[in-house]
């Protein structure tokens, strides 16, 4: 069997995009665990509904598991495509990160292999990005209530001028 040598830049184009891929399904992670404990799911209490948030602080709680705790609290004219959708989006993870190079595809010496490799990464690092842009403007929104909420309170309890 020949060796054939890859371009470089082209292989180094393929680790940054993975790097990308990897640190998006971490945002999205990371926004899950600080949004979760938070959300009141339909047709539940607030104390019934609401976790410890301290349980999403266990490194255990990756994307798979965090988008099952999502699903039944998830508003949605179409709740089969948003659970479809997230079943790809994590699918596509647990592919990336534990598989994606043990089955060769982009090192199997051509330059084709390595060429639809770069395409497949980009095209789940598009696949993630409704996903993650949706969850960073909801954390934002939380962020924002959060600090306006704090911000009454202080008022509320502050000395009033006569």
């Amino acid at each position: 069997m020949t060796v054939v040598e890859l371009n470089p830049r082209r292989m180094a184009t393929l680790m940054a995009l993975v790097g990308r891929c990897v640190l998006r399904y971490q945002r999205i992670e990371h926004t899950l665990k600080l949004l979760l404990p938070h959300l009141v799911k339909p047709g539940r209490d607030l104390e019934e509904s609401v976790p410890d948030w301290r349980e999403f602080l266990d490194s255990k709680f990756t994307l798979g598991p965090l988008v099952e705790k999502l699903k039944p609290g998830l508003n949605s004219e179409r709740p089969d495509d948003a659970h479809s959708y997230l079943a790809i989006v994590v699918a596509e993870r647990n592919d990336l990160v534990h598989h994606f190079f043990t089955k060769g595809r982009a090192l199997t010496g051509t330059s084709d292999a390595l060429e639809n490799a770069i395409v497949e990464v980009r095209r789940r690092l598009e696949n993630a990005l409704p996903l993650e842009q949706t969850l960073l403007v909801a954390a934002d929104r939380f962020a924002h209530d959060l600090e306006y909420s704090l911000a009454t309170d202080l008022d509320d309890e502050a000395p009033h001028a006569l």
